[in-house]
């Protein structure tokens, strides 16, 4: 075992070079702290992996919540996948009922949110169309001397770009953080009427 007693700079060298000869090698090591919070910062991946073989699932859980909690933008389809992985490992884990519990919630609320990323997605195209088409419009009766009817197409139209950049950037916002229930209900499925969502987050 490599034991506390090595300085960080000598335990990233061991790692490293183990790394680079083999992965293998790296899990076949019983890790220390130091080593396992190396590793955790450099190839977090190979860290799950390594507390897999040695049946460290509450850590192997640990860090897979960890990660999909990180507040650094991250694919909400990733974060579900490091959930997934989480509940998992709990449930291998001698972790109480109400922690598994707590991150199968995590992972149900990470999926409605990518529901409801989905549906906002379908709705700024409906609505970029939409602005697409007030615009031509818009065109043809400035062409045919109507500029009234021009000028109010005209402000249609730049109320549908403003929409369509809401719901753009509400999707981005759900395709890239975790949010809590309570703002998914209240700033996305209440807010554009996603009433089947809605009935979920509730």
């Amino acid at each position: 075992e490599l034991g506390d007693q090595h300085p960080l700079s000598l335990v990233e060298r061991v790692v490293d070079v183990a790394r680079a000869a083999a992965e293998r090698r790296v899990l076949d090591v019983k890790l220390d702290a130091k080593m396992a919070e190396y590793l955790k910062r450099v190839d977090p991946q190979l860290l799950w992996r390594h507390h897999l073989k040695w049946r460290r699932d509450a850590e192997a859980a640990s860090l897979m919540e960890d990660l999909a909690s990180t507040e650094s933008p991250l694919d909400i389809s990733v974060r579900i996948g490091y959930l997934v992985r989480a509940v998992e490992a709990a449930r291998k884990s001698e972790a109480n009922a109400g922690k598994v519990r707590e991150l199968d919630e995590v992972l149900a609320l990470a999926r409605l949110q990518q529901r409801c990323a989905d549906e906002l997605g379908s709705l700024a195209v409906a609505s970029q169309r939409k602005a697409s088409l007030l615009e031509s419009q818009a065109r043809a009766r400035s062409a045919d001397g109507d500029q009234a009817r021009a000028s109010r197409l005209r402000n249609k139209c730049a109320a549908e770009a403003a929409r369509y950049s809401e719901l753009a950037a509400a999707r981005t916002t759900l395709t890239t953080t975790l949010v809590a229930v309570s703002d998914l209900y209240n700033d996305f499925t209440s807010k554009y009427a996603l009433w089947d969502l809605c009935l979920v987050a509730m």
